[in-house]
């Protein structure tokens, strides 16, 4: 505070120094500085930004400015040495001075939007200090990229063994979403895997998801002359981890990159999610990309289980509906046929009655019918040939007395074929022959000549064979016992044969025949292949069907998931429960 005290003045000097005096103090008090047209946001983009003074009331010299707050838009305060400032000396009064702010080279700092206040302080003529502090939005570029073509990646894989955990390898495709292009290689962070549990997430400690970047030209390496000897065999490079690029490396707006992502789900897991982070200096932040991993098991897998399913479905169907059928039909088969031979043996005069023939075209019918699958037919052959049968026991004839030589007969002859079981007996047995003697049962034959097989040639007399094959051929033992006067046996192939029977070492009778093939046999055989290729194909058909529902899920590969497909081939779902159901499926077949 100055005070004045009242004197008189008598001289012009001294009025004029009390003037200049008086005058001197607000000019001093009233120096400032103020910013002209400060622009409230600068990029970085732009290698400085340029701040108007005006000095108003005097000269500040030792003019100074910095950043004095530098705050990100999230996150700790930035260093605020990230900005160089430079600034004039001395800004006179009344004249505009130009001050410039730029990036600082060598401070570390992150990309993005900063709220930034930048202050100016200077002395005036009597070293009073002067301050003045502007605030702007200093934005520093960030390069930002777009991972994939949507927000979240979903990765489709395929097992290649059941049980085994699911590698791929999958290139994807990064664009730059900014204006600013990359300099240099991303980082790309290797991250667990995780399940969503609600919110929570459950991590998978075996699975893992990492990427990295390759240089394409790598893989454009030609192979090697395999004309040329001197030519070394060297697989062509592929993309992997080991040969990808190295982070940070310097690349002209990933130029010539190609981005990998390896992903890697144990074999307990079918659904896993992870997050694919790239991180650089370069980045406002990590980029993060979510990424869903759905695995399956390569197709052949579950189509076959689907198959064996359709196939168990309709054996069980066939079982039901024909097969056990057609085994009770045997089973009424066999004594009957085993009555019938045992009567013949007895009475091998009975062998050319009609009633007889009757009875054997009807169990030929049945077998037929039985081999196609026609078990009513069978049992109806079967019932009728046991009515005749039972009627023909029921009234024989009478037996005649032995009137000629002991000689061999083939029982059930018109149903006598290769691969067959074959009755004999030998009839008009000699008196002399006694309960012990010894009988020797012997055959010998060959195979039908070509002329014989296409010809087929009626069967040649005693004496002819006699000649031909008595001494000619070697004789094979079939039986030798007392008194065995019938015997059975098989011979497995077509052709000409002779079965002599001896008693007490002496030749009783011989018996040429033929076996010729059954030629219904073939008719039978190419209905049969046709009616298992039909139901092989009606398999197949169920067996698409019931696999393109498996096929519309997104992941397969458990176990339960086998089952289900086992259990949805043979016709039985979610919504089947119980033993009884079960069983109600077993009997109703596949319609």
């Amino acid at each position: 505070m100055i005070t004045f005290k009242a004197y008189r003045v008598r001289t012009p000097a001294a009025v004029a120094v009390l003037v200049a005096l008086v005058s001197s103090i607000p000019a001093h008090a009233s120096v400032t500085i103020e910013f002209l047209g400060a622009p409230p946001q600068w990029s970085a983009t732009e290698k400085e930004a340029v701040f108007y003074l005006k000095a108003t009331g005097g000269t500040v010299s030792g003019v100074h400015c910095w950043i004095s707050s530098l705050n990100p838009e999230r996150g700790d305060p930035a260093p605020r040495d990230s900005f160089e400032c430079k600034a004039p000396d001395t800004v006179s009064p009344g004249a505009v001075a130009e001050l410039s702010l730029k990036l600082s080279p060598t401070a570390p700092r992150k990309r993005g939007a900063y709220s930034a206040v930048l202050q100016v302080l200077g002395t005036d003529q009597s070293s009073n200090a002067v301050s003045q502090t502007v605030a702007f939005k200093a934005i520093v570029p960030a390069v930002t990229l777009k991972v994939g073509e949507t927000d979240t990646i979903r990765i489709r894989m395929i097992r290649a063994w059941p049980f085994s955990a699911a590698k791929a390898t999958i290139p994807i495709g990064i664009r730059v979403t900014s204006d600013l292009a990359p300099k240099r290689i991303p980082e790309a962070v290797a991250t667990q895997l995780y399940v969503q549990d609600g919110d929570a997430k459950d991590i998978v400690p075996d699975g893992s998801l990492r990427a990295y970047f390759c240089d394409v030209n790598a893989e454009k390496t030609a192979p090697p002359n395999p004309k040329d000897r001197k030519s070394k065999s060297v697989a062509e490079p592929t993309c992997t981890e080991a040969t990808s690029v190295a982070p940070n490396a310097e690349t002209q707006a990933l130029e010539g990159k190609m981005f990998q992502v390896e992903p890697t789900v144990p074999s307990s897991l079918q659904k896993a999610s992870g997050v694919l982070r790239l991180r650089s200096p370069e980045f406002a932040s990590d980029i993060e990309t979510p990424v869903a991993l759905l695995v399956k098991d390569w197709w052949p897998y579950a189509a076959i289980i689907v198959f064996l399913g359709q196939l168990l479905s309709f054996w069980v169907n066939n079982w039901i509906t024909v097969g056990r059928q057609t085994k009770l039909n045997k089973l009424e088969v066999a004594p009957l046929e085993s009555s019938l031979v045992s009567l013949l043996i007895s009475r091998p005069g009975v062998g050319s009655r009609p009633e007889v023939a009757a009875v054997s075209t009807l169990l030929d019918s049945a077998a037929q019918a039985n081999r196609l699958g026609e078990v009513e037919s069978a049992k109806n052959s079967i019932k009728e040939a046991k009515e005749k049968f039972d009627q023909f026991t029921s009234n024989l004839p009478a037996e005649q007395a032995p009137s000629r030589a002991p000689a061999i007969v083939m029982l059930l002859k018109s149903r006598s074929y290769p691969a067959r079981r074959l009755y004999f007996v030998i009839t008009n047995p000699d008196p002399k022959w006694t309960a012990n003697s010894v009988y020797k049962w012997e055959w010998s034959g060959q195979r039908p000549t070509w002329r014989e097989a296409f010809t087929r040639a009626e069967e040649k007399t005693v004496k002819q064979l006699s000649k031909e094959y008595l001494d000619t051929q070697q004789w094979r033992t079939l039986y030798e016992a007392q008194n065995l006067k019938n015997i059975s046996t098989i011979f497995w192939k077509p052709g000409q044969y002779i079965l002599k029977v001896s008693v007490d070492s002496a030749q009783a009778a011989v018996l040429p025949f033929r076996l010729e093939k059954d030629q219904s046999l073939n008719f039978l055989s190419r209905i049969a292949t046709s009616d298992k290729a039909i139901l092989l194909l009606a398999v197949v058909f169920a067996a698409i069907l019931s696999y393109l529902a498996i096929d519309k899920l997104e992941t397969f590969g458990s176990i339960s998931d086998y089952a289900l497909a086992f259990l949805g081939g043979f016709g039985l779902n979610a919504t089947t429960s119980g033993f009884s159901a079960v069983i109600s499926r077993f009997r109703a077949g596949t319609s």
